[in-house]
């Protein structure tokens, strides 16, 4: 959909790294496959830059991250496969997060 422009992604240079980190370690990827992949993503998003600090989470101060980006560039829905830390908080400074099939009923709900 964010491919489409059917909707708008924000993403943060701290997403990104982590992004970078894990296609590396994880996936197995090789440095063009991975900058490749990046540059098609900045292309695709909005990058922001979190000014204000969130200590929200303290078991996972990364997610923290996450939650800055969000509110930095005011989205709607945070979409999160994370059920430990991220959707329990159902929602944060007025972004609803939402696990992946959470979002696709309601956007599919509004159209």
């Amino acid at each position: 959909m964010v491919w489409r422009g059917d909707i708008e992604e924000c993403i943060s240079s701290f997403i990104l790294k982590k992004l970078e980190e894990t296609l590396k370690k994880d996936f197995g990827w090789n440095r063009d496959q991975i900058k490749h992949t990046i540059e098609k993503i900045k292309d695709k998003t909005t990058l922001v830059h979190p000014r204000n600090k969130v200590s929200v989470i303290k078991e996972k101060d990364v997610d923290n991250r996450i939650l800055e980006c969000a509110v930095e560039g005011r989205v709607q829905y945070l979409i999160s496969g994370d059920r430990k830390h991220l959707l329990p908080l159902k929602e944060y400074q007025r972004t609803k997060i939402l696990s992946p099939a959470e979002f696709l009923r309601v956007l599919f709900l509004l159209n």
